[in-house]
């Protein structure tokens, strides 16, 4: 019994050793859901502020999709377009670094995560354009990040 008390001791102590200095940082980029419009493109700066997260160092990064509609018809696809951020030049991209569609399904949540590579310095939520077309097929939307660093 002790010998067995002992091991676990020594395990959770291995454990914990191998979990020293590991960070996990998991924000939304837009602090409230964000209500899009038909057939709109909402930008950065004007209509939405990005959070601004630094990933350069990290070991993994995903992103989270968040898409509601707020019709049952809602099904036309919902795109997300992000920037990176250059400190040489002290600004952001203005030209998408990445771009992801999220597909509405009806007023169900659809939530889509991807695995991104960190190869940026700094990220943000450039612009999210609601493709419905129909009168009151707007769309609720926000993307999570998840940063694991060591």
């Amino acid at each position: 019994m002790k010998r067995l008390l002992f091991s676990s001791l020594v395990l959770g102590l291995m454990i914990l050793t191998l979990n020293a200095g590991v960070s996990f940082t998991n924000k939304k980029l837009i602090a409230a859901d964000l209500t899009v419009a038909i057939n709109s493109t909402v930008v950065d700066g004007a209509g939405l502020t990005s959070e601004k997260p630094i990933i350069a160092y990290a070991d993994a990064v995903s992103l989270i999709f968040y898409v509601k509609g707020n019709n049952a018809g809602c099904s036309a696809g919902v795109i997300f377009k992000f920037a990176a951020y250059d400190s040489i030049r002290q600004q952001w991209d203005t030209i998408e670094f990445l771009s992801q569609t999220v597909a509405a399904n009806g007023t169900e949540v659809v939530q889509q995560t991807i695995l991104l590579n960190p190869g940026a310095e700094k990220i943000k939520l450039l612009s999210v354009q609601n493709q419905e077309t129909v009168a009151g097929y707007t769309v609720d939307v926000n993307v999570t990040i998840f940063i694991r660093s060591n």
